[in-house]
């Protein structure tokens, strides 16, 4: 699943890439009885980033505890916002928001404007995710030098497309591709990507789901991919191409049984079988295989 959001994941070698907006932030030398909680966090965000997020909350939590226990304010607020993101990706929004809302108070105690700000657009963003864009538009207004922050470029063009603004939100992506960083990239072209394609501009759309999906795969990016080839499938299927679309439906729901979500198999499946009647595909192999890792009995999966 990406739900317009490229997770941006940690690289800890005295960095920490924070996840799900993006934005490096500059991490303080750690103690060496703190070093379990860094390597926690490191961890948690290698999982994220190829899309094991059970695997990565677990991870998150375990950092969350080593820095709670030495009192590191800092790696807690960090540890909580990952943790978030997480528990989005799992679809357990009410988790996810207390941990955003508490991450973001702890960040501004502290000063941590960055983190503050990154929790925020989370926030947002996952306030989108659960259909309230009201409280998501209020929210927003609240920051008024979110300008400053390229984190809220996706969240609020995501909520120009609500309010039927979809020209301008295009605008905004396109301007905010020109400075981002190639894992920001391939969530700005996603989301361009989903506005277009909800004003049935399929070949338009493509082109932008293509370019997201060679930067994910090229980042290793698992459970994003599927995201794009199941994008893609809706895009190739308007467009009458009905073997394209179940191929690539096909993929993503291998890969997203491959990292566990259970979820998104689900959701696409009906979607899936569609296109494999009107391909006259034959789904035996692929739904034994989907069924045979959802249950957990990959050989060699990513999540593993």
């Amino acid at each position: 699943m990406k739900k317009y959001n490229l997770p941006a994941l940690a690289i800890l070698v005295f960095f920490i890439l924070l996840p799900a907006c993006g934005g490096k932030k500059e991490m303080p030398k750690i103690p060496e009885w703190e070093q379990q909680a860094h390597r926690s966090v490191r961890q948690g965000n290698a999982a994220y980033h190829k899309g094991c997020y059970l695997l990565a909350s677990r991870h998150y939590q375990a950092a969350l505890e080593g820095y709670t226990a030495a009192d590191n304010s800092y790696g807690t607020a960090l540890a909580l916002n990952n943790l978030g993101n997480a528990f989005r990706m799992r679809h357990q929004y009410e988790d996810a928001l207390a941990c955003y809302e508490e991450a973001g108070q702890r960040a501004a105690l502290l000063g941590e404007t960055d983190l503050e700000m990154l929790s925020s657009a989370n926030r947002i963003s996952l306030l989108l995710d659960m259909d309230q864009p009201d409280k998501a538009a209020y929210l927003m207004e609240k920051i008024a030098d979110r300008e400053a922050f390229p984190v809220f470029k996706r969240p609020e063009a995501r909520l120009l497309d609500l309010s039927t603004r979809q020209k301008k939100a295009e605008e905004l992506l396109k301007t905010a591709l020109h400075g981002a960083g190639p894992d920001e990239k391939a969530g700005l072209y996603f989301t361009l990507g989903k506005i277009i394609l909800e004003q049935n501009r399929a070949e338009e759309a493509r082109e932008a789901f293509t370019k997201a999906l060679a930067l994910d795969k090229a980042a290793g990016r698992f459970g994003a991919t599927a995201s794009d080839l199941m994008a893609l499938a809706r895009c190739e299927s308007l467009l009458g191409n009905d073997f394209k679309a179940y191929d690539a439906a096909r993929r993503a729901m291998e890969i997203w049984a491959l990292t566990g979500a259970a979820h998104e198999v689900a959701e696409h499946e009906a979607f899936f079988m569609e296109l494999s009647e009107k391909s006259g595909a034959d789904t035996s192999l692929s739904l034994h295989f989907i069924k045979t890792w959802l249950a957990g009995r990959a050989i060699a999966g990513p999540c593993d």
